[in-house]
């Protein structure tokens, strides 16, 4: 589903780099497609199994577990609009085990949005992924659902892993003290 807040601080934000992005977790794609029509001159990766973790239930109406069809039909129609947009279809762990550096060099990656699983495990590969991915180069790592107990233990430790590379914490969104979604500035 499409996290408001978060795409207004990518629209207004991604021009200050010069490279391209990548969504972890896609939903129903239309935050890639409102990426890709507002920056027709990047290319806006995607990567989601359409695999249900739980948490969505009451939006998707399938399982734990199971494959999220109508998700993956809705982001395919959605983003065959646009040229400069390419979903994986696969986990982050097959997309990281599969990475080369040619790879990273085309892809050419300097922000990434962590909206998938929101298990802990899956958090920790996620931002492992975005910081190989990003590399040496300045980029924003954003992550959401910070309110989700794994998510956010799992953000506490990558902040305390990658401490070398974290330049400034920005806030997203945060109501009453509770923050919800927040960005890592890298290098």
């Amino acid at each position: 589903m499409l996290c408001t807040t978060v795409y207004r601080f990518l629209l207004e934000n991604l021009q200050n780099f010069p490279g391209n992005h990548l969504d972890i977790g896609v939903f129903d794609g239309d935050g890639m497609a409102e990426l890709a029509s507002a920056y027709p001159d990047k290319t806006i990766f995607g990567i989601d199994p359409f695999i249900e973790d739980g948490n969505t239930v009451q939006l998707t109406f399938v399982e734990k577990g199971d494959i999220m069809v109508t998700q993956e039909q809705r982001t395919n129609h959605r983003l065959s609009a646009f040229e400069n947009a390419f979903l994986n279809i696969m986990t982050s762990k097959e997309f990281l085990d599969l990475l080369t550096q040619e790879n990273i060099d085309i892809m050419n990656i300097n922000s990434v949005f962590i909206d998938g699983s929101h298990w802990y495990e899956d958090v920790l590969i996620d931002a492992e992924l975005a910081f190989k991915l990003i590399g040496k180069n300045k980029g924003i790592i954003t992550f959401d659902d910070l309110t989700i107990s794994e998510v956010k233990k799992a953000y506490d430790e990558i902040c305390i892993t990658y401490k070398h590379l974290i330049t400034d914490t920005v806030i997203v969104y945060e109501d009453n003290g509770v923050v919800y979604q927040a960005t890592l500035q890298i290098n």
